[in-house]
């Protein structure tokens, strides 16, 4: 392996280990405020199923960094068994 294609490798097991991830059933997956939240709420098998995936970034607001533990950056269903 050549020196820039290990580096590359290693550049990005580091993000994806400095990435929160979390795949579970919630039917409720924003708070009040309307923020995406960690926890998941259900336990049936009807809700959906949501992959929330959080990462440290600059608020698009205040530019202040936003800690990837406080709260989701993304949160995608998931439907089993659908296709394109």
């Amino acid at each position: 392996m050549n020196l820039s294609l290990d580096l590359a490798i290693h550049r990005a097991r580091r993000l994806v280990e400095e990435q929160e991830r979390r795949i579970c059933r919630d039917s409720a997956p924003y708070g009040s405020d309307g923020r995406a939240v960690w926890a998941c709420t259900s336990t049936d098998t009807t809700d959906p199923i949501l992959v929330k995936i959080g990462w440290s970034r600059p608020s698009t607001k205040t530019g202040t960094t936003v800690d990837q533990a406080a709260q989701p950056s993304i949160v995608l269903p998931v439907t089993p068994g659908s296709t394109l």
